[in-house]
């Protein structure tokens, strides 16, 4: 290919400036001047700071906009459904549930909620508790228990016990009594293992029952202490104080 006239003239140019520069030399440096030429012009970056804009000038609140940044930066959550309808949890969950739900009932029916008023009456008589029960008693041996206390046991929120009895020990046959006027807080309708009785009956009928054999008894009701004269017991002043009803409580109950 012949040589255009602008790179002869601008070789020859070149060879006036570099005689010491062989021909291919000097071609080879013209070559790149002129690619040089030929390249586009880089844009000059101005060196200016950015404007911070704030979102709230364009009616954005801050909150609405880290909403919509990380709704961005999460990918989109994947959906289970057992339903063509609504969506539902996985197999797996549903069946993990359906297990706990079962293990809830089976420990729940073992824990037995005797709730009402209650006393260790003369002659002060015991049972011995089965291999596989306990007894559970939430106020100390003599004292009445607090109505705040026994709906917390009623509703199945057990508080710390006082006193703990474990299988084949032998415990007092308290007697539980109708609730009279107290508020009873469990609300499940139809709960079996929360009982409560319509006349007197000694603990000893239900820890003697086959079904309740491996029972977990919570004794909601007081534990107080009547002589055979019905006389109350006060472990303040060690001395046996009457009991009448409607009359001067005796200092236990106070």
């Amino acid at each position: 290919m012949a040589e255009s006239p602008a790179t002869l003239g601008a070789s020859s140019t070149w060879k006036n400036t570099y005689k010491t520069m062989s021909e291919t030399s000097l071609k080879s440096e013209i070559q790149k001047y002129l690619a040089r030429l030929s390249a586009p012009l880089a844009v000059p970056v101005p060196k200016t700071k950015p404007v911070n804009v704030n979102p709230s000038s364009y009616g954005v609140t801050p909150q609405a906009l880290q909403a919509v940044k990380g709704g961005l930066a999460r990918p989109a959550a994947k959906t289970a459904s057992t339903s063509a309808v609504a969506a539902g949890p996985p197999p797996m969950a549903t069946a993990d549930f359906a297990t706990k739900k079962t293990f809830f009932e089976k420990v729940s029916r073992n824990h037995v909620v005797l709730s009402g008023h209650g006393s260790w009456p003369h002659p002060w008589p015991k049972v011995k508790l089965k291999p596989q029960q306990k007894l559970y008693c939430y106020i100390a041996h003599y004292y009445p228990l607090g109505n705040d206390v026994g709906q917390l046991i009623d509703s199945r929120r057990f508080p710390v016990a006082v006193d703990e009895y474990p299988g084949g020990t032998e415990v007092c046959d308290y007697t539980l009594h109708h609730k009279d006027d107290l508020k009873l807080m469990n609300h499940s309708v139809g709960d079996a293992q929360f009982i409560t009785v319509s006349s007197n009956t000694p603990i000893s009928n239900f820890i003697n029952d086959s079904k309740y054999a491996t029972a977990t008894f919570h004794f909601a009701a007081c534990r107080v202490v009547f002589n055979a004269r019905g006389d109350l017991w006060c472990p303040v002043d060690n001395a046996w104080e009457p009991y009448v009803q409607g009359g001067t409580r005796p200092c236990v109950l106070r």
